[in-house]
């Protein structure tokens, strides 16, 4: 097998896009054996939040026959690895993976050509705007990546994601500014731990759900802005955010 070596130019690792997973993928040749210099080869781009089907794995659902043509995409929220590839073969059949004979790729979550981008997209589920919350009985809502939760063996219950939150850098910040009377009531920060959610995949597939059920922070009384913030667990990359109003009731 030859092997042709190839470089991501665009993103660059650790990109963060904040409010849009829009982005234009673009990659390089660097070494390319002269014994390939007539074997036409395709070039596929990966992400790891990408839902795969049988015989579609790839963001684009055409070969490029180059991979300086950039393949303008809307990636989903949430931490996702990047890998540009190579082969000889256009399709992605279970036919066409077993004859490459030729090929190569890079990317990936380590290594001299890691590429690993982060979007932060806000987007507030539930409550809805104008909402009563039970301050001892909330339900807090709010877009989530697939990769999130894993299955278990009791139905309909899912599991925290082991291969997907070492990567993560996506969190969910709950600001609770007060609004209106009564005064001298203080903002406040809520920030559940990534256990304290559920994972809810099912409800909608293009609704994929994280949802905190359970006590709110005490003091938290009448009426307030509810912004939430998706934002960089490591406080570096920043975050996208999104508000409504609600009241808090006892």
């Amino acid at each position: 097998m030859a092997v042709v070596s190839l470089k991501i130019n665009e993103p660059v690792h650790d990109t963060a896009l904040i409010g849009t997973g829009d982005l234009t993928l673009r990659g390089s040749i660097t070494a390319k054996p002269p014994e390939l210099n007539q074997v036409p080869l395709y070039y596929r781009w990966y992400s790891s939040l990408f839902v795969a089907k049988k015989g579609r794995y790839s963001i684009n659902e055409t070969a490029l026959t180059h991979p300086g043509n950039g393949l303008v995409t809307n990636l989903e929220i949430g931490t996702q690895v990047i890998t540009l590839a190579a082969s000889d073969r256009a399709g992605e059949t279970d036919a066409d993976l077993e004859a490459i004979q030729h090929g190569g790729m890079t990317g990936g979550s380590d290594g001299d050509g890691q590429c690993v981008v982060h979007v932060f997209i806000a987007h507030l589920l539930s409550p809805a705007n104008g909402a009563e919350i039970n301050q001892s009985e909330a339900i807090l809502e709010a877009r989530a990546p697939s990769l999130w939760g894993v299955t278990t063996d009791i139905p309909e219950v899912y599991a925290i994601n082991p291969d997907y939150h070492p990567l993560n850098r996506i969190r969910y910040r709950w600001e609770f500014i007060p609004l209106g009377s009564p005064p001298g009531r203080s903002r406040m920060d809520f920030i559940p731990a990534i256990e304290e959610y559920e994972f809810d995949p099912e409800m909608d597939s293009e609704l994929i759900r994280i949802r905190y059920r359970g006590p709110l922070p005490s003091g938290l009384i009448a009426g307030y802005t509810l912004r939430l913030h998706a934002e960089d667990n490591q406080e570096i990359l920043g975050g996208d955010q999104v508000s409504v109003s609600v009241t808090v009731v006892p």
